[in-house]
């Protein structure tokens, strides 16, 4: 931390614990070990140990003390002592998640320091998934959808409104959870006898086909 007895630049770097990084992989310990190279006050400091009280947030920390990742005994912090705070645990996006995005938001709108990274709010109000939606304009032949079920997907892509994001195939079997049916892995989805895209090959044939959105969504007139 800086002070009149240490003047140099300090980071906190909120992120996962280390039993559960990838050591070959993650960016934040790339981050950390430039730091140190240029003599930045590096600490680190865990989501679950974040605190709001009296205007300030403060968070248990731990002072990276060597570029081997030596680091010295946890001590309690006020966030403003330090000059850049970077944001670097990983999903899930969940209430805690979101929880830590409030409380650091709070700490910003009554204090000056210290500078995220990155901002909180930006980080609880533009997630990735949704962020894109409000450029649908630039996605040509993409459904300006989210949609919360695949029922509902297959729906439109029944009525030839938007081409099918991914493939199909019917099972006459009952609905069952497969490896195949996870949506991020590319592979085919199997709906139920109810639900067969029975214009799936007139939709794949019109990539024109884009669903607009109705009024007062994004991407909406």
């Amino acid at each position: 931390m800086k002070n009149k007895k240490n003047p140099r630049i300090s980071a906190l770097f909120q992120m996962d614990s280390f039993e559960n990084l990838d050591f070959d992989s993650d960016t934040t310990l790339n981050l950390i070990q430039e730091a140190l190279k240029i003599s930045v006050d590096v600490w680190i400091g865990y989501p679950k140990n974040l605190t709001y009280y009296d205007g300030k947030a403060s968070i248990i920390g731990q002072k990276i003390i060597s570029s081997d990742l030596n680091f010295g005994k946890p001590r309690t912090l006020k966030i403003d002592e330090f000059d850049f705070y970077f944001i670097r645990q990983d999903p899930p996006f969940n209430m805690s998640y979101l929880t830590n995005c409030y409380l650091l938001e709070l700490h910003k709108s009554f204090n000056k320091k210290p500078f995220f990274i990155n901002d909180p709010g930006g980080i609880k109000n533009f997630t990735e998934k949704i962020f894109p939606l409000f450029f649908s304009e630039l996605m040509p032949n993409r459904p300006q959808i989210y949609p919360k079920s695949i029922e509902f997907l297959s729906g439109k892509v029944l009525s030839g409104k938007v081409s099918p994001p991914m493939k199909y195939t019917v099972s006459e079997d009952p609905p069952k959870r497969t490896p195949e049916s996870k949506a991020d892995s590319g592979k085919s989805v199997r709906l139920p006898p109810q639900g067969r895209p029975k214009r799936c090959k007139s939709a794949l044939q019109n990539p024109q086909g884009a669903l607009q959105a109705p009024p007062g969504a994004i991407g909406g007139a």
